[in-house]
């Protein structure tokens, strides 16, 4: 067989065993067509719609809580719930029965993880169009497949001599048959017995996970040569066979390992990816050659300096073309989707976003020569998928925005970590491999090296390094993320069986009652409930005892006032108990119409069908309550003082702060800062009470003023919370307040938020940025902190001016800059300014110190003359920094014997000796200098030394033997003696 080497994406040679990888030796019989992928994409969206499926927008890139994917990775994700039946009643889901669109779709990891084969292949994408239809117990098999081929056959006009079908053939171990009815069907339809092909269930059996909704699945393959029988290329990874459509027919519910049963509804679920399609429709081999990629290839290629685009699988050039197209798209989606590049956020997307924009920085500069800035590439992409997803239109500015400023801190980065690899090459010159611990030293010494592990790869092999395959895992970062979506998993794994056991839903409006003490104390009233269902290890239990020892279980009630985490406020915690048990509630969540209370079980025993009483930590709730209803108030300042254009990307609402990020491509001064809290606190003080209205989402999204995020699903029915009177403003159908779609939980009053401070700004000259803040009694604790570390600062200031406490000045320095270092949480624009005026005490400090350390080096000097007045020279060791110094102290006191001063540090540092030779001014004194000199060198090995007039001076490495050094100078000094020294 042939081999051929090829140039992997990052530089690596590999062995390419598959000849069938280069381009086919068959002639091929090409289509007629001139279809573009606008046309191809609209052609599908309307023959579905021409069959009344209605067109379902496709939802954000950014997955939804508990979804179990990282980045949205099929058409289905959107449509889990319904699945899973977990849609909530007056929402658009709960009705729709026919659906079509074309998904974004991004796949990064898990078994979906298309990133190694980007640019080595001409199909795999991180970014790409999933086409796709849907039925909701309405249609099923039958109608599926016909509409399906119609679609190809007649719409597409592709020959039905290209086309073969797969059935599933059945799986014996879990006692599921072969799918005949989809074969009869498909021979039904007309397709010809020979292609017509059963396939095993790695290729023909879909699953949504270990659990729930599956089912046999039908694909629809495309042979590019035409005229022969390509069966047995069919599902053989061959590129001139490939699969074009999935049709997956779901009707069983998988309920654990060997345990299938059939679903009570049957569904509809097909895909087919838009870019190998168009390939088809285009008469193209390579995806890269269609109109979905190719002006962006053209714009890369207008100032690549390795020359043009070629096609070619082998060239490394070639391939880091197709990296760069590739990742461009993916990350102009990603980021008007609203993720940003950064070292962390949303679960992780932030993070992988960097690193993909850094990997094709990397190939376009690097593998491609090419200066064009990558916010070029901006350009095509809208160009090209604008029309279909406007938010790329509506974001273009600030998508350019990102990747420029992204790409400078790149340079950056790459700049620092040549630095740190050279330091290293140098201090260890005949290293070849790199170990982990080499590794994690150099990640240590630069954040840089830190955060792209493919970075370290790079600039080990630029200075003929090698490093371990495990320290470039690009992968690693997301295990807190996989074990967040374990956690998820669980509670879905948990809800398939309450879907079985149909647990009825959780009236969970007690969350929002609340009552007012005399005093203003916040009170949140308990409320009973009845144990609806229990869990522990994603089965369900009738009983469950304090001596299991379970160290967590998961309880539903019929019943409860605990906030499940949404909306970026975190989950409340509590207590379930009644007189027989006791459980903490550590976290909830909601699935669908089911609160979920994460719970261990303290004392006692639970039994199913128990009445019990559920209490939240009130503190807690209340805590969060007040920065929820600041992070609203901090949004509208934010739109009225810097721009109406700002758009929140994300919160997180605690009970120790709050976090708001938020686009901007303006710089944010401290005194914008300054502008903003002042805004936010004058809220606060004008005693605003907060107003609710349930209206419908079409109603709410014409409410001139009004916030809320243009990807997340509503239900038919919103919640508005307005910080004023939203009566007037439904009216006016206009609001010049905070009112915005949320259902999370807000103050009675603006004044009972008490005080607001900004204790944190990151994202500066980056159009993604994050404030940090706190309210209530944090916020008053830190702004009472800012007060005293004031105090002592201007009382500081005020005695360097007059020039008081002199010998306190160092002491209180250090400890107001370590406190300064220690309270993170300070208010930021008063932190800012008052370190910014203590910095300009330093220079005072610094001439004070240096003042007295001359007057103690004269002291020090001084005395020691005195002390050997009677010798013929002066020799002694005294502690200083600088040689000048000493030369001006000893010029001033015009001695008239020879004195030789010289500093010793301490062993362990590595500040070099500093040796001072001074003469009394006579007409051979440079004779008495040269010999000293000379005399030194042999004995010493001076490092490097000066003459000057009477002065001699000279550095002497740490570690030099200079025991015999008063010995050395007396000796010189007593052989020049009747030529130099004066006559006493």
């Amino acid at each position: 067989m042939l081999s051929l080497g090829r140039i992997s994406a990052d530089g690596v040679k590999l062995l390419i065993t598959k000849p069938y990888l280069q381009q086919s030796l068959y002639v091929i019989t090409k289509l007629s067509s001139s279809w573009t992928a606008a046309e191809i994409r609209t052609a599908f969206i309307d023959f579905f719609k021409s069959n009344q499926h209605e067109f379902y927008p496709p939802s954000s890139v950014i997955p939804d809580k508990g979804s179990g994917t990282f980045f949205t990775n099929a058409g289905m994700n959107q449509f889990k719930p319904i699945f899973l039946g977990a849609t909530l009643p007056d929402t658009r889901l709960s009705s729709i029965k026919r659906a079509v669109n074309s998904q974004k779709c991004i796949r990064l990891s898990g078994k979906h993880n298309d990133l190694e084969d980007v640019g080595l292949d001409t199909t795999h994408h991180t970014f790409f169009e999933m086409l796709g239809n849907w039925s909701f117990g309405d249609y099923f098999k039958k109608e599926a497949m016909q509409m399906a081929w119609t679609l190809m056959t007649e719409v597409y006009k592709i020959p039905a001599d290209r086309l073969y079908v797969t059935y599933f053939g059945g799986e014996p171990s879990l006692s599921l048959p072969a799918d005949i009815e989809c074969k009869e069907l498909w021979l039904e339809i007309g397709v010809d017995a020979s292609r017509v092909l059963p396939g095993a269930m790695k290729d023909n059996f879909w699953e949504m996970g270990d659990t729930g909704p599956c089912g046999p699945c039908s694909e629809i393959h495309y042979d590019f040569v035409g005229e022969r029988n390509a069966s047995h290329l069919v599902n053989a990874d061959h590129p001139d066979v490939v699969e074009l459509w999935n049709l997956v027919f779901m009707q069983y519910n998988r309920l654990g390992t060997n345990e299938i049963g059939l679903l009570p509804r049957q569904h509809i679920d097909t895909g087919m990816g838009l870019e190998r399609l168009v390939s088809v429709l285009q008469n193209k081999r390579s995806n890269y050659d269609t109109d979905l990629f190719k002006p962006i290839i053209d714009t890369i290629s207008k100032c690549a300096q390795c020359g043009s685009y070629t096609g070619s699988m082998s060239l490394s050039t070639d391939i880091s073309y197709r990296i760069v197209a590739d990742h461009a798209r993916m990350m102009c989606i990603s980021i008007a989707d609203g993720i940003m590049p950064a070292n962390q956020g949303l679960d992780g997307l932030s993070m992988k976003l960097r690193q993909i924009m850094y990997r094709m920085f990397r190939h376009q500069r690097v593998s491609l020569g090419s200066a064009m800035s990558s916010s070029m590439l901006v350009e095509p992409v809208v160009e090209i998928l604008g029309d279909t997803f406007p938010e790329l239109q509506d974001n273009y500015q600030l998508i350019k925005s990102i990747v420029k400023g992204e790409e400078e801190e790149y340079y950056e980065r790459v700049s620092d970590a040549y630095t740190v690899f050279s330091s290293y090459v140098q201090k260890y010159p005949n290293k070849q491999m790199l170990s982990e611990e080499d590794v994690n030293i150099l990640k240590n010494m630069s954040s840089s090296l830190d955060l792209a592990s493919e970075l370290v790869a790079e600039v080990a092999a630029d200075y003929g390094l090698t490093i371990p395959a495990s320290t470039t895992d690009t992968n690693k970062e997301l295990s807190v993320h996989s074990t967040k979506y374990d956690n998820s998993k669980l509670a879905s794994k948990f809800l398939s069986r309450v879907e079985r056991a149909c647990i009825p839903s959780t009236n969970d409006s007690f969350k929002y009652n609340l009552t007012l003490s005399e005093d203003g104390t916040y009170n949140w009233p308990s409320c009973t409930g009845k144990v609806l269902a229990v869990g522990v290890s994603d089965e369900l239990v009738e009983h469950l005892s304090a001596d299991d020892q379970v160290t967590e279980c998961v309880v539903i009630t019929d019943q409860s006032c605990f906030y499940a985490e949404a909306g970026g406020q975190a989950a409340d915690r509590g207590l379930i108990f009644n007189e027989n048990c006791e459980l903490e509630v550590r976290d909830v969540q909601s699935h669908g119409q089911h609160v979920i209370h994460r719970c261990q079980l303290l004392t006692g025993a639970l039994q199913l069908g128990d009445n019990v009483t559920l209490e939240i930590d009130q503190a807690h709730r209340t805590a969060c309550t007040l920065n929820h209803t600041a992070t609203h108030l901090l949004g509208h300042s934010l739109r009225s003082i810097l721009s109406r254009n700002i758009q929140q990307s994300g919160s997180s609402i605690t009970s120790e702060d709050l976090n708001f990020s938020f686009t901007h491509q303006g710089e944010i001064s401290l005194a914008d800062l300054s502008r903003i809290s002042a805004n936010v606190n004058e809220l606060i003080s004008n005693s605003i009470s907060l107003t609710y209205a349930n209206i419908e989402y079409s109603k709410a999204r014409d409410l001139s003023g009004l916030v809320y995020l243009p990807n997340h699903v509503y239900p038919s029915t919103v919640r508005v919370v307005g910080v004023g009177d939203l009566d007037s403003a439904l009216k006016d159908n206009k609001v010049d307040f905070s009112a915005e779609l949320c259902n999370g939980t807000h103050v009675a009053n603006t004044s009972d938020i008490r005080k607001f401070v900004i204790t944190g700004y990151s994202g500066q000259n980056r159009a993604m940025k994050r404030l940090t803040c706190l309210t209530g009694a944090k916020a008053i604790e830190a702004d009472e902190m800012m007060t005293r570390l004031q105090q002592l600062t201007f009382q500081l200031i005020d005695d360097i001016k007059q020039d008081k406490q002199t010998d306190t000045w160092n002491e209180r320095f250090q400890r107001i800059s370590q406190i300064f270092a220690d309270s993170h949480k300070l208010p930021k624009v008063e932190r800012e300014t008052l370190f910014e005026q203590l910095k300009q005490q330093r220079e005072a400090i610094r001439r004070k110190n240096n003042e007295d350390a001359r007057a103690q080096l004269e002291k020090s000097i001084v005395g020691l003359v005195k002390d050997q007045n009677d010798s013929s020279v002066v020799i002694g060791q005294l502690k200083f920094n600088t040689v000048p110094e000493v030369a001006k102290i000893l010029r001033r006191l015009s001695h008239p014997l020879p004195v030789v001063i010289y500093s010793l540090p301490n062993q362990t540092s590595k500040q070099h000796i500093l040796l001072v030779c001074y003469c009394p001014v006579s007409s051979k004194d440079g004779e008495w200098i040269k010999s000293l000199s000379m005399e030194l060198n042999a004995a010493l090995v001076q490092m490097k030394g000066k003459n000057m007039s009477n002065l001699y001076k000279m550095s002497l490495p740490a570690g030099t033997d200079i025991d015999n050094l008063s010995d050395i100078v007396r000796n010189v000094v007593h052989s020049r003696k009747t030529s130099v020294l004066p006559e006493h």
